[in-house]
């Protein structure tokens, strides 16, 4: 029962009502696989970047600090979008204002065709009610896409 509840879209929305320490897990930047998700993601080059499902934003700040050009260049956009309003509020707080942090899902991620360099997710992909028109709308704002689910590296040409 819990797996099911766990794989919800209501159990991420809402984690933070029974458990309100959820955000400092998120907030882990030694997580190992963090690590091999932004150096796969900077390998490209991105001057714009964008993760769905980000939590508090724990690899838009590890992308902020392994970049030479994200930490200094005015030119670059490092965004975020979670469907928890808590997620997003701590994450605006941890992450100031290096990166835009904003409620969203896969539904509808905003921004023209191509306007992303990379669209990447942390284990958030397989929580998309439809998969295909998740894939379809990661591809239309992104000219990569990369997918990392359970210790698995996907990128989307």
């Amino acid at each position: 029962m819990f797996d099911r509840l766990r794989n919800s879209r209501w159990f991420w929305k809402y984690r933070h009502l029974w458990n309100p320490k959820w955000t400092e897990g998120y907030k882990n930047l030694n997580a190992p696989h963090r690590k091999v998700l932004v150096e796969a993601i900077l390998k490209h080059n991105p001057k714009f970047i964008l993760e769905v499902g980000c939590g508090a934003g724990a690899n838009l700040r590890l992308i902020h600090e392994l970049s030479p050009y994200h930490r200094l260049s005015p030119h670059s956009e490092l965004d975020g979008v979670d469907i928890n309003p808590k997620a997003v509020k701590v994450g605006k707080k941890w992450n100031g204002d290096f990166a835009l942090i904003t409620i969203g899902s896969f539904d509808d991620l905003g921004p023209g065709d191509s306007y992303y360099d990379v669209a990447f997710t942390d284990t958030a992909f397989m929580y998309a009610r439809d998969k295909v028109k998740a894939l379809k709308e990661l591809k239309r704002v992104a000219k990569k896409v990369i997918l990392y689910e359970w210790e698995t590296l996907i990128e989307v040409l």
